[in-house]
């Protein structure tokens, strides 16, 4: 499997991979996530970001029926029209809390 290059887009280097090959590339960037996790991008312009479940999931490890689960037990987690509410700042905050425990 050729390594891409640093400017080659994504789709047009997983189109260089051979057929039989995919499954072991697919199994290789599972593993990196599993070790890398995946973060939404940190807040700068001082606005509270409201996060989708899926982003707060990623943030505090956990999959997205575990946050609809605890969702009650969560102060950073409010129940809108259309869903959960997430604000992200209540969110970081309440990961600082617990790690300074």
């Amino acid at each position: 499997m050729p390594a891409p290059p640093a400017t080659t887009p994504p789709d047009e280097f997983v189109a260089t991979v051979e057929r039989e090959k995919i499954p072991a590339l697919i199994s290789a960037l599972a593993m990196r996530l599993l070790v890398e996790p995946v973060s939404p991008p940190t807040n700068t312009n001082g606005v509270d970001r409201m996060l989708t479940a899926a982003e707060a999931a990623i943030m505090l490890r956990r999959k997205i029926p575990w946050i609809y689960r605890n969702k009650n037990k969560l102060p950073f987690v409010k129940l809108g029209e259309r869903g959960l509410i997430i604000s992200e700042r209540r969110l970081r905050e309440w990961i600082d809390q617990r790690q300074r425990r």
